[in-house]
């Protein structure tokens, strides 16, 4: 059995508008990744058709993290629903760059104190040239 350190949480919440936000922080590893893969599906199921998520308090993250954002991102959009990645200062966003994955997916860079959550005015862009 393996035991993992207590630096990860991992939320799902649900806005008014119809749309879901799964909020995570600390570290998303191989053996996290299927806690967020339920919840991503549990958003989806919830019959969301814009589903972010914030990673902005991420710290670590690894390949397995990506595929599943990758994955999420195309089955969610088949189902005519959009995911959007929330990235912070501290997320390491050079993956993202490395492995092509911010060409993939739609990212938005939030900074202290912003909470964009799943608001219709955050300006869509990609992460280019980001120095994590």
């Amino acid at each position: 059995m393996t035991t993992l350190p207590p630096d990860f949480t991992i939320k799902t919440e649900r806005a008014s508008d119809g749309s879901s936000s799964v909020v995570v922080a600390g570290e998303v590893d191989l053996y996290r990744v299927p806690e967020l893969a339920q919840a991503l599906q549990t958003a989806a199921a919830s019959g969301a058709t814009t589903i972010s998520v914030d990673l902005s308090d991420v710290t670590f993250l690894d390949s397995t993290t990506l595929a599943l954002l990758i994955q999420e991102h195309r089955q969610l959009a088949a189902n005519g629903c959009e995911l959007i990645v929330l990235v912070g200062e501290q997320t390491p966003t050079t993956a993202f760059g490395i492995t092509g994955t911010d060409r993939m997916l739609t990212i938005h860079h939030v900074s202290g104190g912003t909470n964009p959550r799943i608001s219709k005015h955050v300006p869509r862009r990609k992460v280019h040239g980001a120095a994590n």
